[in-house]
């Protein structure tokens, strides 16, 4: 069994650039990829970021921007000796790993809010190619 999120709709701005990031409702996360799911926002844009790779004005996202996108949101939260330590795990895992990997992950606005423990079958069908 795995742990699968759906998230609710909400936009990031990035505090250096100004361009915005949009999550849709209903976005299918698996949380903090191989790591500890904690009350955050980082995991929730840096999967979008890391999925879609481009700026809602269209612009292409680098593996750099999705970890900024991670270490920006822990800032915020004021986790700022996680916030340097999530942006080199992330930025090393996002260049392993490349970025723009699922732009087209289907949503489900219905279960946004909502977290389920489903099969791993279920999690493949839900999160695409992504696992």
């Amino acid at each position: 069994m795995k742990r699968i999120y759906f998230l609710t709709g909400k936009t990031y701005t990035c505090p250096q650039t100004g361009k915005t990031l949009t999550r849709p409702s209903g976005y299918p996360s698996d949380g903090a990829t191989r790591a500890l799911d904690i009350n955050s926002g980082y995991w929730k844009f840096h999967d979008v970021a890391c999925d879609k790779a481009v700026w809602d004005d269209g612009t292409p996202m680098t593996a750099k921007d999705c970890s900024n996108i991670a270490r920006n949101c822990l800032l915020h939260e004021g986790r700022p000796i996680r916030a340097w330590y999530i942006y080199w795990a992330t930025y090393l895992w996002t260049k392993k790993r490349g970025v723009g990997c699922y732009p087209n992950r289907p949503t489900y606005p219905a279960l946004a809010g909502e977290t389920r423990m489903v099969s791993d079958k279920a999690f493949k069908d839900f999160m695409g190619e992504h696992q």
